[in-house]
């Protein structure tokens, strides 16, 4: 597996740190090993997930996603645009923050995405295909 950490920090103070690798499976993400919340979770995502998010991407055409809060209403939340492209992800865990977050730092990670500016806290964090 492979160790990464999240883009930004939660409450602008804590860094996200996880771990994830390919299957035939799909992507396994486990996010025990940064997050104490999330102990023992570890989510699965079928090649046909992954592939509908990275869809969900790919539609975007040069478009810039926000990640951080406060990001303007014209700019799509990515938060908000992973839970659209993948309405029922089939790991069973449902979704939020902590997963998503990491979800976003694969993509940044695989080159799916480039950190387009940000980084600190109070400064806004924006993704571009």
């Amino acid at each position: 597996m492979k160790v990464i950490q999240t883009l930004g920090k939660k409450g602008g103070k804590q860094l996200g740190f996880f771990q994830y690798k390919r299957t035939s499976k799909g992507v396994l993400i486990d996010l025990s090993i940064g997050l104490a919340t999330a102990s023992g979770k570890q989510y699965l995502f079928t090649p046909g997930e992954w592939q509908q998010i990275l869809d969900g991407v790919a539609a975007g055409n040069r478009q810039t996603f926000g990640l951080s809060k406060g990001i303007p209403a014209a700019q799509p939340s990515l938060h908000k645009q992973l839970a659209a492209w993948l309405p029922a992800p089939t790991h069973g865990h449902g979704w939020n923050v902590p997963i998503k977050a990491a979800i976003v730092a694969v993509l940044e990670n695989e080159g799916t995405l480039s950190l387009y500016h940000g980084g600190n806290a109070g400064i806004q964090i924006v993704l571009q295909r």
